[in-house]
């Protein structure tokens, strides 16, 4: 693990965790540009988050960066933090040209440490799991799928099965890709042009597909009750094949 330790922490503050995590990753790298695209990666969230919060300490375990920044206590220091980490991610992207991502974890004390690193690595994977590119996801949001863990899985599988209907399992390629792209259209706020940009297609190819997903499901996805029920589905999808996976 690489770390800063320049600013010692302190015990009587409290801190948030951000995990980040390259989006495109080439497996064609060597093992050395492979080490020498982390290191400039890990430099400049280093320049970066410092330029914003001057304490902040970055590590780097993997293929995972966590930023720590120490909380100021504000009434308003979330919605802060998040236009300041939405800034760093729009400066990576034109200077390392390539997406980033973060999760985002909960304020809490320096004994909290283990936990605030699992919230934020765990809303991180909860935005891929979504198919999300570029995406800034805290733990807040990650809350809503350990709500549902709740619920028993029968109960899941009915909604999610009633809602996405043949896109709940699809039996062949084309329906499995009609489903990852509405997971994608959806989680992307139904924006055509952010969708065709995450799946690297063209914008009617994205129109074409919408259309076929809403004539299959019988819904119209400009009713925001629509979409709030497949995103609510999209994101049991992933939670019933964990279950299964574990059977």
């Amino acid at each position: 693990m690489e770390h800063d330790e320049s600013y010692p922490f302190s015990v009587n503050k409290d801190y948030v965790f951000i995990a980040a995590h390259l989006d495109n990753t080439s497996e064609l790298l060597t093992n050395e540009e492979a080490l020498e695209q982390h290191e400039d990666l890990y430099s400049l969230l280093v320049r970066l988050f410092r330029e914003r919060y001057p304490t902040s300490h970055v590590f780097w375990k993997n293929d995972v960066y966590v930023v720590v920044i120490e909380s100021d206590r504000s009434s308003n220091e979330e919605a802060k933090l998040l236009a300041e980490v939405d800034t760093v991610q729009q400066d990576i992207q034109a200077l390392f040209r390539s997406g980033v991502s973060f999760g985002i974890s909960s304020f809490g004390s320096l004994s909290e440490a283990a936990s605030l690193y699992k919230e934020a690595t765990a809303a991180l994977q909860s935005g891929y799991r979504e198919h999300l590119q570029s995406f800034i996801k805290t733990h807040r949001a990650q809350e809503l799928a350990d709500m549902l863990q709740l619920i028993p899985s029968e109960k899941l599988t009915a909604f999610c099965q009633t809602a996405l209907q043949t896109l709940a399992t699809p039996e062949s390629p084309d329906q499995a890709e009609l489903a990852r792209t509405l997971s994608i259209y959806i989680n992307h706020n139904c924006q055509v042009a952010e969708t065709a940009k995450v799946m690297a297609i063209h914008r009617n190819t994205v129109i074409y597909r919408i259309k076929k997903c809403e004539e299959l499901l019988g819904c119209d996805l400009k009713k925001p009750d629509e979409t709030l029920r497949l995103r609510i589905a999209f994101l049991i999808r992933p939670l019933l094949q964990e279950k299964k996976a574990l059977l």
